[in-house]
């Protein structure tokens, strides 16, 4: 297939004055073959799928030009085949690089391509299937199955949803185990940085009076001492009221983590709101949080590797220099010319 798309691709005389009048004759305009790139295996579905498509075209514009190369039935078979098993896939991926893509919308495009796959009766679809079940069983975690039962709002759904082995849904054990231990970190985490902000805005002010009371003594340098006990003990006062507050904003994390009847209270509420989950659909207050901490997993990492794509676009040889500022605001200008289309 790559010698006679090289024929054509390189010689525009024979691609123009050849290849084109049957293309123009069967299709109505000009479509040119495609030469893929030994390393993306999207290229080849591309080159393939556009050689089926001329299939009579280039074999009339080979007969004209007495080309050695000829293709046979049984190679446009197994042509036929590698487009119909690389097109669900091709699909798959698309599906899983766009922006909005999550765990739910990922697992569905997955479970499309698979039963696409299993659908074909040609070895290399059932090889693919299979390399691909393999591969998704080593990579999938217990986060994408508790999605998806949070998700559905119903045991009917869920178990429709459900269709394969491969994306079932965990044990009810499974389920309140990691619910209790994800919610438990959100509530860490929130705690901490409530407490991390109290700070740093306590911090603030505190520098802000100490830089008052520097000002004040340089003043009042000729004084009497006891103004300069005075804003020390000010100082010292500050000071003690930022490590209590530090102190009481930190008790609640360091209790939650420690208290055994806090641990049995949040067991419980978890299991009456999975129990009341699976009666009527409605999420509780732990099932709400940990289903909107799941929801923002990114599937891929095909966001990070755009942002480095769009910064090298920027950096490059002739712009080797920009400061981080300037990428960042070029960055942003580009993305929003970019959605503006």
């Amino acid at each position: 297939m790559r010698a006679i798309v090289r024929i054509f691709r390189r010689s525009p005389t024979k691609n123009d004055a050849i290849l084109q009048p049957y293309v123009k004759r069967e299709l109505g305009k000009e479509l040119s073959l495609v030469l893929d790139c030994r390393t993306r295996w999207n290229s080849l579905y591309d080159m393939l799928a556009r050689f089926i498509q001329l299939r009579n075209p280039v074999q009339k514009a080979m007969i004209d030009l007495k080309e050695p190369v000829q293709v046979t039935e049984a190679d446009f078979a197994c042509v036929q085949d590698i487009v119909s098993s690389l097109e669900p896939v091709k699909l798959a991926v698309k599906a899983l690089c766009q922006r909005d893509t999550n765990l739910i919308t990922a697992e569905t495009a997955l479970h499309f391509c698979l039963i696409e796959l299993q659908k074909q009766s040609s070895e290399l679809a059932k090889t693919l299937a299979s390399s691909i079940e393999d591969r998704l069983r080593e990579r999938r975690a217990l986060h994408a199955g508790v999605l998806q039962y949070l998700h559905c709002p119903t045991a009917s759904s869920r178990s429709a949803s459900a269709a394969t082995e491969l994306f079932s849904i965990p044990t009810n054990a499974a389920i309140k185990k990691f619910v209790h231990e994800m919610y438990t970190r959100l509530q860490r985490s929130d705690t901490e940085a409530s407490a991390s902000s109290a700070a740093s805005e306590a911090a603030s002010g505190t520098d802000g009076d100490c830089a008052d009371n520097v000002v004040k003594l340089d003043d009042s340098a000729d004084r009497p001492s006891s103004t300069t006990n005075q804003s020390q003990s000010q100082s010292l006062e500050k000071q003690l009221e930022l490590a209590i507050m530090q102190s009481v904003m930190m008790k609640p994390s360091t209790l939650s983590s420690s208290s055994t009847a806090a641990e049995k209270n949040l067991a419980s509420a978890v299991k009456a709101e999975m129990a009341v989950f699976a009666s009527n659909g409605q999420r509780g207050r732990c099932l709400e949080a940990v289903y909107g901490y799941l929801m923002t997993i990114p599937p891929t990492s095909v966001e990070a590797e755009r942002a480095f794509s769009a910064a090298g676009l920027l950096c490059t040889k002739l712009r080797s220099r920009l400061n981080d500022t300037t990428i960042d605001t070029l960055s942003f200008i580009r993305a929003y010319y970019q959605s503006c289309k």
